[in-house]
């Protein structure tokens, strides 16, 4: 099998650890799927899997952007085990960019980004993706690049009243990409209004110490949870995400939305390099009974 390795500046381990760690985890050594990294995940409902997102996945240190949220850049938090997404889109002088806030603190046109996705997902077949937008830009807009793309058509369509299909399912129709928008989803069918198909908890907080489980956004009767669990004081730092991402923070939250029926889907967080988020990502895998 190809291992991806990535040559980073940011810690000199790192390609090594990516090396021996990837989680692209794929079935080219076993010729079994794997869907996302296990077999026993394949009879799961999309809504019975819990995967680690990144949050602002963009925003990079590796990628030079200004007040990063990550250190790694999109294709090396893919090669480390991140299936969730969430990227911000903005149009600045008739551009469609993916940046945060404000573009000149890093900016990458959104139709590279979309394709370099596409060819992640191609040379990845057994692997199912969600993508969050905080968009700024027209459907149509959005729609055209994923088309551009050649995405449009790797996108689930889903009823809000709907049941999640498994994994399996998803892989055998290659929609494998669940996309999800905070402004102006529903049309086109695949391109979805987030508000109608998560339950999100909060995501204000500035130490740990206000973690909790209080509701966003979302719907109460929908059944995949979005935990989005990082700290803002007044940006992100790795200072901040080491705290939140320490086993027993994460633990702690993870089994406070346990207790209100709540287990968490989807853990989005900052510098995912950082502490335990996939061992405690894991460890609510094995709560799901196959």
């Amino acid at each position: 099998a190809t291992t991806e390795i990535y040559t980073l500046s940011l810690h000199d381990a790192l390609p090594i650890f990516l090396a021996c760690a990837s989680s692209d985890l794929d079935s080219a050594d076993t010729g079994l799927r794997s869907c996302n990294g296990d077999p026993a995940f394949c009879a799961r409902p999309f809504d019975q899997v819990a995967v680690v997102g990144t949050h602002n996945s963009m925003s990079s240190a590796q990628d030079e952007w200004l007040a990063p949220n990550q250190n790694l850049n999109v294709l090396a938090q893919l090669a480390l085990g991140v299936r969730a997404l969430n990227l911000d889109v903005y149009e600045e002088d008739g551009a469609l960019l993916t940046c945060h806030g404000y573009c000149s603190l890093g900016s990458r046109p959104l139709d590279e980004a979309l394709t370099e996705l596409r060819g992640w997902l191609d040379a990845h077949p057994d692997q199912v993706l969600s993508l969050t937008f905080e968009s700024y830009i027209t459907p149509e807009q959005m729609a055209a690049s994923f088309e551009s793309a050649g995405l449009a058509h790797m996108s689930f369509e889903r009823e809000p009243s709907a049941l999640w299909p498994t994994l399996d399912e998803m892989i055998e129709a290659n929609t494998r990409l669940v996309v999800w928008t905070d402004n102006g989803g529903g049309d086109p069918a695949w391109y979805a209004d987030i508000n109608q198909h998560v339950w999100e908890t909060n995501y204000a907080f500035k130490q740990v110490e206000d973690f909790d489980c209080s509701f966003r956004r979302g719907r109460e009767d929908q059944s995949y949870v979005i935990l989005a669990h990082f700290l803002t004081d007044p940006i992100a730092s790795e200072d901040l995400a080491s705290q939140a991402n320490n086993g027993e923070v994460l633990r702690a939250r993870v089994q406070a939305c346990e207790a209100v029926d709540r287990t968490p889907n989807l853990v989005l967080v900052d510098f995912v390099d950082l502490g335990e988020v996939f061992e405690v990502v894991s460890e609510i895998n094995a709560t799901w009974q196959d």
